[in-house]
């Protein structure tokens, strides 16, 4: 009798599907990195209880998420699409609710983080 193989493109589907889910991690750690740094600002140096609880919760989680992700990914990409959609979120986070202000260098260099994290990853091995 014939084992049942699993043809190369059910593989392909597996494997996509594997990476997706790699790459929703990265975005969960993301959401919660954005929420960790938010928090450390309104923790006032940890003098404010609630925002330390916030810094403590948000960052396990997200380090938690990067951490899976990087079972089934390079540490670079995942780490410079991680830390560089975080400083984004975070700079958005501070300009829309937090009063800091966004000039144009400013503006600038998040899109260079931004297209320099997407490029890593884009990039994969080679």
């Amino acid at each position: 009798m014939h084992k049942h193989r699993r043809s190369s493109g059910e593989r392909a589907v597996r494997e996509g599907r594997r990476l997706s889910l790699t790459w929703l991690l990265i975005v969960v750690g993301v959401v919660f990195e954005i929420g960790f740094a938010s928090c450390l600002k309104l923790s006032d140096g940890f003098t404010r209880p609630m925002a330390t609880l916030g810094v403590l919760a948000f960052g396990t989680v997200s380090l938690f998420s990067l951490s899976h992700a990087m079972r089934s990914i390079d540490a670079g990409p995942a780490y410079a699409v991680y830390t560089g959609l975080g400083a984004t979120g975070t700079a958005l986070v501070g300009v829309l609710l937090l009063g800091e202000t966004l000039g144009p260098v400013r503006a600038l260099a998040i899109v260079a983080i931004v297209g320099g994290a997407v490029t890593l990853a884009l990039a994969g091995g080679g």
